[in-house]
């Protein structure tokens, strides 16, 4: 798989966001530009079983490559008076065959990367977001990077499980779930909670947040995980997944 927990595989996404904000004529705002924030949810799955090796690099993923797909659902933010609540990012990729995902990313190789963007968004959404990615991802190449596209997107999520799908799902579908262990005994009473949730019943992760501004990460499964768009073509099941919250902001 590709879980993005390396600050080497952080920077992959710089890269391969470059060609979005190329086409919106744009660079990373400035200190002048207008502030900006981001609150909501993350939400991870790939091809490796549960729990993918590749946030420690010491092996290949399962398969052999990555096949995954990051998304970032918008609760609540603005750039600038622009508001983005609602709104869905996500970012699929597959690593080449053979390769460790952190060296390929190193290396700044990918078989396909690639950006789909809500087609919710309004005119001025859609002239902001890319400007909101540069200021969370930064800007560069990356060999392999396709061109965005804003298409429909949905997500449904009840309790811990969440359902995702690209253009009604003919370009890409998951359904995720939060792996709750059902055993309180196992969370430490006197420890700190988490600010942003309460983890007790699910198998916590640290050191694996994929970005500063991704939190809480904790260990889901993928029901089901396709995508067919581009000349690629994948489906998989009972494979890994990750969820965590968003906050970030120009502050």
């Amino acid at each position: 798989m590709k879980h993005l927990t390396t600050a080497v595989v952080a920077v992959a996404l710089v890269l391969g966001l470059a060609y979005l904000v190329a086409a919106a004529d744009t660079t990373a705002p400035a200190a002048s530009s207008p502030s900006y924030s981001v609150q909501g949810k993350y939400y991870e799955t790939c091809a490796c079983s549960v729990s993918c090796p590749c946030a420690s690099n010491a092996t290949l993923p399962t398969e052999g490559h990555c096949d995954g797909v990051s998304l970032v659902h918008i609760d609540k933010g603005a750039y600038g008076d622009t508001k983005l609540d609602g709104l869905n990012l996500a970012i699929v990729l597959r690593s080449p065959k053979g390769k460790k995902v952190k060296d390929s990313f190193a290396a700044g190789e990918m078989d396909l990367f690639t950006v789909y963007l809500d087609d919710k968004a309004n005119a001025k959404q859609k002239e902001v977001m890319p400007k909101v990615i540069a200021a969370l991802f930064g800007t560069g190449e990356i060999k392999g990077a396709k061109p965005p596209q804003w298409v429909p997107m949905t997500l449904e999520t009840t309790g811990d499980t969440a359902k995702f799908q690209i253009a009604g799902g003919q370009k890409l579908s998951f359904e995720t779930e939060n792996i709750d262990v059902s055993d309180k005994t196992k969370y430490d009473a006197d420890a700190k909670k988490p600010a942003s949730t309460d983890n007790s019943n699910r198998i916590v992760l640290t050191n694996s947040a994929p970005f500063p501004w991704v939190h809480d990460i904790t260990q889901g499964i993928s029901k089901d995980f396709k995508y067919a768009d581009l000349g690629t073509t994948w489906e998989y099941k009972e494979r890994n997944a990750f969820f965590g919250t968003v906050s970030a902001s120009s502050k």
